[in-house]
């Protein structure tokens, strides 16, 4: 088959890993991919720091979509999202008269009709991959001008393409609410690579560049160290399963504005010599860090969201400790591959920490069942596979 992939997105951090991947495994099934976009296919998974921008685009640049968004202010921007529908649908359009494509995957953004437009023009199908309510978060983010305009347009973009691929069920609920038909959702969480995230690859031999012992128990986080990520709640709760006793050390695997703050809080509670912050660590760095892991830990997560770190986690057989709520329940079976705590309960996560410090073989039993589970259900492969007979299913309800 031949897929015409589009997005209007930077494609750094999560979202790049995401679309770099589905393409890949797309390709290393024997489909076509004609890749679209103003953001480079090099620059995907680049973190949008000064340093890495400058690095990743030292052949290729940011990309006309960051050198935009950096100039314009909030509502300017907004106005130019809603122009580039046309643009988008021009690039569209002028890649599929050489590319031929049999159908179109467009990833959501706000305002951007383009590839509806285009799979309408091409008579061919198109799905929508639909991330995140940026309706919504933009709202709450502060950055908005138009939020009915953007709420229409949303609630048009998922209604009109043929079908819509939501990360999570809790996004599926978000989209009825506001006006999406049923029949138009799919729920598909993100995946990983069992092939990069492979535990058998892996000895951890980064436990002594960190001063980390045979015998230590290590409580494991991957991602940037924010505020909404309720770490100090966590570093609370890490000093109250009594550290020393235990042989405890927390490893947090990123970097973040509020790391100072943490290290002081870290001071304060009489733990600092048992937390570990690595610093920044590039993605394929990842599963080094995470074999170091016994235990790992996600204390807060957005409830739309299919946070990937969870499923890398998972694949390296780690046990996962994450907030009970609906899209993470679309991820971990509570009790067989991850333990689960109320999220906003202090108390409970530190619950949830102790019964998997305490127990190793409750670890150990986890983990494999969170391996198997992950390379039947959580792939990027398997992911594109159902793509695939998506857009299949779609061609023949047409013919």
């Amino acid at each position: 088959m031949k897929i015409l992939y589009h997005h209007r997105t930077l494609g750094d951090g999560a979202e790049g890993i995401h679309i770099r991947e589905i393409i890949n495994s797309l390709r290393k099934q024997g489909h076509e991919v004609k890749y679209v976009s103003v953001t480079p296919f090099e620059n995907l998974g680049t973190p949008k720091t000064k340093k890495s921008q400058e690095s990743a685009s030292s052949s290729s640049g940011p990309g006309l979509l960051g050198k935009v968004k950096q100039m314009l202010p909030g509502f300017v921007f907004e106005l130019a999202e809603l122009a580039y529908s046309v643009y988008g649908y021009r690039m569209i359009m002028k890649a599929a008269a050489e590319f031929k494509p049999d159908a179109i995957y467009d990833r959501y953004i706000s305002y951007n009709r383009g590839a509806v437009w285009a799979a309408r023009k091409l008579g061919i199908p198109m799905l929508l991959e639909f991330n995140s309510p940026y309706a919504t978060q933009r709202k709450e983010w502060g950055n908005l001008s138009f939020p009915n305009m953007i709420q229409k347009h949303e609630t048009w973009l998922t209604n009109n393409c043929d079908k819509v691929i939501v990360v999570s069920s809790a996004l599926k609920d978000h989209l009825l609410k506001h006006g999406t038909r049923e029949d138009q959702i799919i729920v598909m969480p993100n995946g990983t690579d069992p092939e990069v995230f492979d535990p058998a690859k892996y000895n951890g031999k980064f436990r002594q560049e960190y001063n980390i012992a045979k015998d230590d128990v290590v409580i494991g986080f991957v991602g940037v160290l924010r505020e909404w990520h309720r770490i100090p709640r966590l570093l609370d709760a890490f000093a109250e399963l009594d550290p020393v006793k235990h042989r405890l050390k927390i490893i947090f695997v990123g970097y973040g504005d509020i790391i100072d703050s943490l290290k002081e809080h870290a001071g304060k509670l009489g733990i600092g010599d048992r937390v570990i912050f690595t610093g920044k660590v590039a993605h394929v760095d990842m599963p080094h860090h995470v074999a170091i892991f016994d235990v790992a830990i996600s204390p807060a997560v957005t409830v739309y969201s299919s946070p990937m770190k969870i499923l890398e986690y998972m694949s390296m057989g780690k046990c996962v400790i994450a907030p009970d709520l609906k899209n993470i329940r679309d991820l971990i079976k509570p009790g067989e591959t991850g333990i689960l705590f109320d999220p906003d309960s202090k108390d409970d996560m530190k619950r949830a920490l102790g019964q998997a410090v305490e127990d190793a073989e409750l670890r150990t039993r986890i983990g494999q069942t969170a391996i198997q589970d992950i390379r039947e259900n959580y792939t990027w492969d398997k992911n594109a596979a159902e793509v695939v007979e998506l857009f299949e299913a779609l061609k023949k309800s047409r013919n």
